[in-house]
């Protein structure tokens, strides 16, 4: 029992151990993942093992024959005891008493159970441990399909992959052997069955074994399709110059109104207007991340402004602006490329951040229990999949491919399918590739335009995106702007609309000021009417709060067609030549997202067409001469593919090899099962006759049956007699086998009603041997332990 308990240990933390070895795994885990996988579920496995041996001795069992003193073991009450305080500890050490506790309190409950089912010392037990081998199996085999992610990866990983896979299957079989003699090892059976088991176990290991050491480093080029999404077949490359991806001279955002004073933007905006928008610049891949600081994790209290780090210009047709980029550059004025994403729809709202909890004081905070927040930091072993049809009305799946060089993901919403996020470490920084399905909403103004509003069970429903914690003085103060702005209209869409309209006096300006809390946003509205997209969303969402229509803060990226000049298709040619997922799309279907794209918006609740985004500067005044962001210029990584030609060398034909061994292995299988059936059909035949072949089958055939339920093996050396003092249920038919068989002379007609008895007493002992059960139905159809005969 000790052994086969560190064998299943031994293959818990080879599963969790291999997404920190793998480098096919881009996210590690956090620190309450480390809590809970390598310390909660560990002792909540040793503390029930502890507590089934100690209940163990308790109930009167034989001591272990060893001269050495038994090891003293906690009582039973202390030991639940420590595992429910172990329990709290990975909850003050990892999640905390929030919405994520549940996955502390059901992992440490669950490894507790598991653990005490499966060292019952009863039938179940054992059968409950092999289902569990095969669940882990499951999940590590998930896990190394990351190996086949892309030929880099294959690369990179192929002997960490090849030691991860012998480990694996040493391991199980390691375990399966051990539950095995755990479970049906006898003192008294012959040490042949046992060699044969040997046998048995070495035909199945070494093979796979050999396998694994053979396979090719580039195993990944075989055909194999992992985790696709339902996406088109990919188009051909289009090689496309530095002088043909744009129209010359072009701007596709349009001109910008001159102002009144004739200021227009300055000679600076007049250059870059006669030279197609914003200069190209580039550096050296290897120093990007020294140059480029990466943005940190939010943290729950974090306002927007935290997140994004400024804004940046406004775009002409009413879309939003996006953020001047602290996360690049020194303040030098310049937009640093983020991501690249490829989407047949205009615009992208990517949104990594819901701030959907309003304080007192700092205004709207991050939303810690938001499902949508964990999706941007979430580990992901397979395709993540949500609601994939929406309730919402007008809504429709949009495909999405993401290339970026954060980890943190980025989506719209609202997201159906997420793939996990692929590293291919040759394209950095551009490092992290995934493709997302997300149900967006096509509604628009006319469709809003006669929604009715919100009814009592919606109201409770949403009763925390209602919610606007202010001083009565201020909170009166912001209620009479907000019913100015309305005046006497009660259409739920109308007062959306007029207070967007209300930002019509408002200035867009971009680096205004880190402060977003509520008595900056009374600043901005009653005061200075000069501020970022931050200032405007959270103004726009308190607001519509107070006038009874749920709202929340977004931050996250813009993309849109309005935001791409010339240069950043420019830009987007040069990432397209050097980066090969790019070369399945459309040079006018992605978008380059730069730090100047960075963007706060508002969300609005609307009733059947759910949470629906809007861009609260559609109505601003433009950005001042020079305050464009998106006029800066543009910064993108130089990527340099090194193509290293290789010698060619010899390609295990594995898969074929494998194809044999699995068609040996079904022959072989299936042969065994025809012969077990075949020669008790035979031997049922000849049990019919009251000849002397006739009785050695029925002996031959009760023996082979009795080993199908389980009896132990007869050696060949003990006679029926002898085989019966040891099973009793056989005694009578023992008695007359040995008769029929040796004896010469009988008087008339004994030897008939001898054969007849002898034919009862055949019925009886198959009845009485038969074990019941859905396991003895199993093990009398399964086993082939019946061929010893």
């Amino acid at each position: 029992m000790h052994t086969l308990f560190l064998t299943r240990l031994g293959l818990y933390f080879l599963a969790v151990v291999t997404p920190l070895l793998h480098p096919a795994v881009a996210i590690p885990y956090d620190r309450a993942g480390y809590v809970i996988w390598f310390g909660l579920v560990p002792l909540e496995m040793l503390l029930a093992y502890l507590l089934r041996l100690r209940l163990h001795r308790g109930l009167g069992a034989p001591p272990a024959a060893s001269s050495a003193t038994p090891v003293r073991l906690p009582s039973p009450r202390a030991i639940i005891v420590i595992a429910g305080v172990a329990v709290v500890a990975a909850l003050l050490g990892g999640t905390g008493f929030d919405s994520a506790a549940w996955v502390v309190l059901t992992a440490g409950a669950t490894a507790f159970a598991l653990t005490l089912l499966v060292f019952s010392r009863r039938e179940y037990g054992y059968i409950l441990a092999g289902l569990e081998a095969f669940f882990l199996g499951y999940v590590y085999l998930k896990m190394l399909r990351f190996s086949r992610a892309s030929a880099e990866i294959a690369n990179e990983s192929s002997t960490l992959t090849t030691v991860l896979m012998v480990l694996a299957i040493v391991g199980f079989l390691l375990h399966g052997i051990v539950l095995y003699q755990a479970a049906f090892h006898r003192d008294q059976e012959p040490r042949r069955r046992r060699r044969l088991e040997v046998a048995l176990f070495t035909a199945i290991s070494v093979p796979l074994l050999v396998g694994m050491l053979l396979l090719p480093p580039d195993f990944v080029e075989n055909s194999f399709a992992f985790n696709r999404l339902n996406e088109l077949p990919p188009q051909p490359p289009q090689p496309i110059d530095d002088t043909a991806d744009a129209p010359p001279g072009g701007n596709l955002r349009g001109e910008r109104p001159q102002q009144e004073d004739g200021g227009g933007q300055g000679d600076q905006g007049q250059e870059q207007q006669r030279n197609g928008g914003p200069g190209l610049e580039g550096i050296p891949a290897d120093e990007w991340d020294d140059r480029v600081e990466q943005p940190s994790r939010p943290s729950e209290g974090d306002t927007p402004q935290d997140v994004t780090g400024g804004t940046g210009g406004q775009p002409s047709e009413g879309e939003g602006g996006g953020g001047e980029g602290e996360q690049g550059g020194e303040g030098d004025n310049k937009q640093y490329a983020v991501m690249v994403v490829a989407s047949s729809r205009d615009p992208v709202y990517a949104a990594d951040a819901y701030f959907g909890v309003f304080h007192s004081e700092r205004g709207f905070t991050y939303t810690e229990d938001e499902p949508l927040n964990d999706l941007t930091y979430q580990r992901l072993l397979d395709t993540w999949e949500g609601e994939r049809f929406s309730r919402d009305r007008e809504r429709e799946p949009r495909e999405y491919f993401f290339l970026s060089t954060i980890a943190e993901r980025v989506m719209p919403y609202r997201p159906a399918e997420i793939e996990p996020t692929i590293q291919r470490r040759k394209y950095h920084p551009f490092s992290f590739s995934y493709r997302v399905v997300s149900n967006v909403s096509e509604s628009d103004a006319r469709d809003w335009s006669f929604v009715r509003p919100l009814n009592p069970r919606e109201r409770e429903q949403m009763a925390r995106y209602l919610q606007v914690d202010l001083e009565p003085e201020q909170k009166e103060r912001f209620l009479s702007h907000a019913q100015a702005i309305i005046g006497e209209e009660s259409n739920y869409f109308a007062k959306i609309d007029l207070i967007l309209q209300s930002f019509s006096t408002c200035q867009y300006e971009i680096g205004f000021t880190d402060d977003v809390s509520v008595s900056h946003v009374d600043d901005f509205l009653f005061d200075t009417r000069a501020g970022d997209c931050t200032e405007f969303s959270n103004s726009a969402a308190i607001l519509g709060r107070l006038l009874g229509i749920p709202s929340r803060v977004v931050t996250g990226y813009l993309g849109t067609e309005s935001l791409q000049t010339p240069q950043h298709l420019r830009a987007l040619s040069i990432l397209q030549q050097s980066i090969e997922p790019l070369q399945q799309f459309q040079l006018q279907d992605m978008f380059l997202i730069t730090t100047s794209h960075r963007h706060s918006w508002t969300q609005f609740w609307i009733p059947g067409y759910g949470w629906v985004d809007f861009e609260t500067t559609t109505h601003a005044q433009q950005p001042p001469a020079g305050g464009d962001a998106n006029n800066f210029d543009i910064v993108i990584p130089i990527i340099e593919i090194e193509e290293v030609v290789e010698p060619p060398v010899f390609v295990f034909p594995w898969r074929f090899v494998l194809m044999v061994l699995g068609g040996l292995a079904v022959v072989g299988i299936t042969g065994a099962y025809g012969l077990r059936y075949g020669r008790q059909l035979v031997l049922s035949l000849q049990a019919r006759h009251p000849d002397t072949a006739g009785i050695r089958a029925s002996a031959r055939l009760l023996y082979m049956r009795m080993a199908g339920n389980g009896f132990p093996l007869k050696p060949r050396a003990d006679t029926a007699l002898e085989y019966a003092q040891r099973h009793p249920n056989i005694s009578r038919f023992a008695t007359l086998y040995t008769m029929l068989r040796y004896r010469q002379g009988y008087a008339a007609g004994e030897r008939d009603a001898a054969w007849q008895e002898l034919r009862n007493s055949y019925r009886e002992a198959s009845s009485s041997t038969r074990r019941p059960g859905p396991r003895g139905l199993l093990s009398r159809v399964f086993s082939l332990r019946p061929l010893y005969y």
